[in-house]
Parts: C-alpha cells; sequence; structure tokens
C-alpha cells in the first residue's frame, strides 16, 4: 500500500502516477516519488469514485469523514478501484475491512 511519507515501491508509485494521468488528466512527472502532487491526485480519484472507495468505510463504521477528507491512501478499497478500471471484466470483490 502507498502513502506519502511510507517506503513505497518505486515502480508501483510509477505505476500508479501513470494511472493517474490517464485516469484524471493530471500531469504528474512518472519519478516514482510519492509527494505532495501524487496525494493530491489520490485523494481527487477517491473522491472522484467516492461510492466505491471511501463510503465503504463509513459505511463499516471505520470512518465518519472520509467522504469529504480522504486519506490518500492507496489501500484496499482505492486498489481495487484502480484495478477495477484498469480490467473491467476482473470480479474482484470488496475486501474485509478492518
Amino acid at each position: 500500500y502507498m502513502h506519502i511519507g511510507r517506503k513505497n515501491d518505486i515502480v508501483e508509485v510509477t505505476r500508479l502516477q501513470a494511472f493517474l494521468n490517464r485516469n484524471l488528466g493530471t500531469k504528474i512527472s512518472p519519478t516514482g516519488f510519492f509527494g505532495a502532487t501524487t496525494l493530491s491526485a489520490v485523494k481527487l480519484f477517491q473522491l472522484k469514485y467516492t461510492d466505491s472507495v471511501l463510503k465503504p468505510w463509513v459505511d463499516a463504521g471505520l470512518s465518519t469523514d472520509l467522504t469529504s477528507n480522504p486519506s490518500g491512501y492507496v489501500y484496499l478499497t482505492t486498489q481495487r478501484q484502480i484495478n477495477l478500471l484498469e480490467c473491467p471484466i476482473a470480479n474482484i470483490p470488496m475486501p474485509e475491512l478492518k
């Protein structure tokens, strides 16, 4: 899982940046560094897909304000949504949130 301030895999962050550029039309340089620009783009992505990325956490009682203040973490539901968009025929179930 990726987030600003973590020891992120450079290759995975580069792939994430390229995905965000394609999906959101951002112009992030694919450096592999998860900085403020990538964090902002991830939050925009999470807001764009609120129902499938943020709302499940609220529905599970694990957060109350994610829908107005996304985390920017590329974690369970964000990763799932990215994978569903990259491979629309995949049947990826909602992960257990805990």
